[in-house]
């Protein structure tokens, strides 16, 4: 059997698209692995269907949640994906690690787990922001200046401040 890309997008479909080019670039670093895509059904089948995914498996349900407790699935095909992984992709806020542990006990030999809302990355559109989860390089148009990321900051305050009064 081959190895496998196993992905996790919890998004809507606008949010799986915006991924769309971090899922190419996998199918050119790995082009002997299967991508395997754990999403929501429709968005997943129309991955599935326009062939950016060899696989996919619906990210409802009790078939993935097990993971997310750091316990194997109870999906035979996510487990199966999952014991032949090089590389597991989860783009999801995984603050316990938990996520991160029940990939590596399924077989997972390695894992990156991080939402591409994290305030750590530099990447501005949400499209780099997938990107430089995988460690991709990202462009200068593309980085939030110091100045900005600052700026962005105490507006959060006084946005938060405002609500209290």
């Amino acid at each position: 059997m081959a190895r496998t890309i196993v992905l996790f997008h919890p998004g809507a479909l606008g949010d799986l698209l915006l991924a769309v080019p971090a899922i190419r670039r996998l199918r050119v670093c790995y082009p002997h692995h299967r991508l395997v895509l754990c999403a929501q059904e429709q968005a997943a089948a129309l991955l599935g269907a326009s062939n950016l995914v060899d696989e996919w498996v619906a990210f409802q349900g009790a078939g993935c949640a097990a993971l997310f407790t750091g316990s194997r699935p109870e999906d035979p095909v996510l487990l199966d994906c999952l014991s032949r992984c090089d590389l597991a992709v989860a783009w999801i806020r995984d603050e316990a690690g938990m996520l991160a542990t029940g990939l590596k006990t399924c077989g997972a030999v390695d894992a990156v787990v991080q939402s591409p809302f994290a305030q750590a990355l530099n990447a501005v559109h949400q499209s780099d922001r997938y990107a430089e989860i995988l460690g991709e390089k990202v462009a200068e148009r593309s980085k939030v200046s110091s100045c900005l990321r600052t700026f962005a900051g105490r507006h959060r305050l006084i946005c938060r401040a405002a609500e209290f009064h």
